[in-house]
C-alpha cells in the first residue's frame, strides 16, 4: 500500500456488524478507485477481521480493541498504530475526541490528518437532547472537536451545511465538501416499471435503524388514506414499525435481506423513500448513499430534506415538506402517476454523469492535494 503521493482514507470501524452500509459505501470506493486509476486507497481497522477487496484493505487490531477501553479510550492508539509509514495524507473519517490516546495522535499524525465528517455531531445531540446520547461523555466530546479540528491539517463534510458547522467550530481550518456517491457500475439498473394504476408499491431501503428515516410520519398519512389505490409500503432493513394492513394500506417488514433479494426488492417497486426526517439529525441538508443507489438503479424516490447534487426540476425525484406532521399519500400518488416515461433512465444517466463514484473521488484526491500539498 504506496500511499506516499496519494491518499489513505481510514475508517476505524471496532464492530462492523451494526454498519453494512458504511462498508458497502467502503468497497465501492475502493473498486472505483482500482478502476477509474485514481491513487486513493481505503484501509478500515476493525476489531473483526473481514475480507479485503480491490482497494480497499481490511486490518483487524491485535489485543481488544472492540472491548470499550479499546474503542472509547485509546481509538486513535490502534488508528495512529496503522497508518503506514510514508503516509502523506490521510483523510479519517471522523472516529470521536474523547479518547485518552488522541493528544499522542495529534503530535505524531496531526498535519497529516483531514477529518472527514458525516454528520454534526453537536448539532445532532442538540436535536435529540434529553435521550441517551446527550450523556456526560458526549458533552465532553463536543468540547473536545475545536481542539481536536485545530491540530489536523483540514476537515471535509459530506454537504456545505456540515462544512460550515466545521469551520465555525475551527475559524481558519481549511474545510470543503464532498457529498456521497455510488458504484453505478457494480448496481443494476432496474428498468421501466410504471405506475398504471391499482397498487402503488414503494420500498425504504434501510441500514440502520434511525429516527431521522422519518417512515412514522409515512405510516400515520397512510393510516387515514381512503384510496381509491393501495399503497404497499415495504420496509428492507431494520425497523421499529409494526407490520399493517389496512383497507387502502400495508406495511410489511422484510428484515435484513441479501443483495440478490434486495435487487429484486427494488426491482418490484414503483417509487423508493429517502430520509423524511431529517430534522431530527439537527441538519437540513443530506447526501444519503440510498438515494444515489435508487437513481443508479432509474427507481424514482421521495425525500424530505435538501440534497445539493440534486438539481430542481431533476426527473425522476419528489421532495417533500421537512417535519413531523404526517405525509399525504394522495401527493404521492400523483406524483408517481405523472412520471415521464423516461423518468428511470433519465436518472440513472444523471447518476453515471454525476453521482458515480468515478465523478466523486477525483474531487477527494484534489480537496486532500490543496489542504496538504
Amino acid at each position: 500500500m504506496n500511499t506516499s503521493d496519494g491518499v489513505l482514507h481510514m475508517t476505524w470501524m471496532p464492530r462492523p456488524d451494526p454498519w453494512p452500509g458504511i462498508i458497502g459505501k467502503l468497497r465501492q470506493q475502493g473498486a472505483a478507485a482500482i478502476r477509474s486509476g485514481c491513487p486513493i486507497h481505503f484501509l478500515v481497522v476493525s476489531g473483526a477481521d473481514l475480507p479485503s477487496s480491490p482497494g480497499l484493505t481490511w486490518l483487524e487490531c491485535g489485543g481488544s480493541p472492540g472491548w470499550l477501553l479499546g474503542s472509547r479510550l485509546w481509538r486513535h492508539h490502534w488508528i495512529g498504530g496503522s497508518i503506514p509509514q510514508g503516509t502523506r495524507r490521510c483523510i479519517l473519517r471522523h472516529a470521536g475526541t474523547a479518547d485518552l490516546s488522541l493528544p499522542w495522535f495529534l503530535q505524531r499524525w496531526g498535519t497529516r490528518i483531514i477529518s472527514e465528517h458525516h454528520s454534526d455531531p453537536v448539532s445532532e445531540r442538540a436535536a435529540r437532547r434529553g435521550s441517551t446520547s446527550a450523556r456526560p461523555w458526549d458533552r465532553f466530546a463536543d468540547a473536545l472537536l475545536p481542539i481536536y479540528l485545530r491540530h489536523i491539517a483540514g476537515a471535509v463534510g459530506v454537504t456545505p451545511e456540515i462544512s460550515a458547522s466545521l469551520s465555525r467550530a475551527a475559524p481558519g481550518l481549511p474545510t470543503a465538501w464532498c457529498s456521497n456517491g455510488v458504484d453505478c457500475h457494480g448496481t443494476p439498473f432496474r428498468g421501466r416499471r410504471r405506475f398504471a394504476g391499482g397498487d402503488l408499491d414503494i420500498v425504504a431501503a434501510l441500514g440502520t435503524e434511525a429516527p431521522w428515516h422519518g417512515l412514522d410520519r409515512l405510516v400515520t398519512g397512510l393510516r387515514s388514506f381512503r384510496g381509491p389505490h393501495r399503497i404497499n409500503l415495504r420496509i428492507a432493513g431494520r425497523s421499529h414499525l409494526p407490520d399493517e394492513n389496512g383497507p387502502h394500506y400495508s406495511v410489511t417488514n422484510l428484515g435484513q435481506q441479501t443483495p440478490a433479494d434486495l435487487d429484486r426488492t427494488l426491482a418490484e417497486a414503483h417509487l423508493g423513500i429517502a430520509s423524511l426526517a431529517l430534522h431530527r439529525a439537527g441538519l437540513r441538508q443530506a447526501c444519503p448513499i440510498k438515494s444515489r443507489e435508487y437513481a443508479a438503479r432509474g427507481l424514482p424516490f421521495i425525500y424530505a430534506y435538501d440534497d445539493p447534487d440534486l438539481p430542481t426540476g431533476l426527473p425522476g425525484v419528489l421532495q417533500l415538506q421537512g417535519g413531523d406532521d404526517a405525509l399525504d399519500p394522495t401527493a404521492i400518488v400523483e406524483f408517481a402517476a405523472a412520471l415521464p416515461a423516461n423518468a428511470a433512465e433519465s436518472l440513472r444517466r444523471f447518476a453515471e454523469t454525476r453521482l458515480d463514484w468515478s465523478c466523486k473521488l477525483p474531487e477527494y484526491l484534489r480537496i486532500a492535494r490543496s489542504m496538504i500539498p
